[in-house]
């Protein structure tokens, strides 16, 4: 679990890190503007998410024969993914800020339900030690991992031109990381 769920943080902090940068190159926006399009879009889908989601793909899960969390968590691991990679290889501004919108609801829905699941199903002595293990895991893969993979990769694949790849590339690994 505290595996998926780093790989989902690094998906998340990589796309934060790069996500204005990626409008500046490869849509036009000015620094000011990216800047205003994240805050406008990742707020509002973010607290969504953390409300809406869960319940959303919880019913989605039930209709497909599952009800299990670790489940549902995959399932929005996978929205996340199929949502970013339809909005990058759009190349559609409109398209890209609306699965921008829709990756972050998903992605906060992931990220939020492994800490509801150690409070609600772990033994009273052990929540302290499992959700330190759960922080040190967003920590340390998310914010240390997370924009250093995109930004690699993005070298590695063509520089600017590459960054729309990379994140495309983390957007298919992340989730399926998460899934297992």
């Amino acid at each position: 679990m505290f595996l998926s769920v780093g790989s989902l943080a690094a998906l998340a902090m990589g796309l934060l890190s790069w996500a204005p940068t990626l409008l500046v190159r490869n849509f036009a926006f000015g620094l000011s503007d990216a800047g205003i399009a994240m805050g406008s879009v990742g707020v509002p889908a973010g607290i969504a998410g953390t409300v809406c989601a869960p319940i959303i793909v919880r019913r989605l899960a039930l209709r497909l024969g599952h009800s299990s969390t670790p489940f549902v968590i995959g399932v929005s691991a996978l929205l996340a993914g199929i949502s970013l990679v339809i909005g990058l290889m759009s190349g559609e501004t409109v398209i890209f800020l609306v699965s921008l919108g829709i990756t972050y609801m998903f992605l906060s829905a992931a990220m939020v339900m492994p800490a509801i699941v150690i409070q609600e199903a772990s033994p009273p002595a052990m929540r302290a030690r499992l959700m330190a293990t759960h922080l040190l895991s967003l920590g340390l893969l998310g914010q240390g991992l997370g924009p250093f993979i995109v930004a690699r990769m993005s070298d590695q694949i063509g520089g600017i031109e590459g960054l729309p790849k990379a994140l495309i590339l983390i957007a298919l690994v992340a989730p399926t990381i998460a899934m297992i």
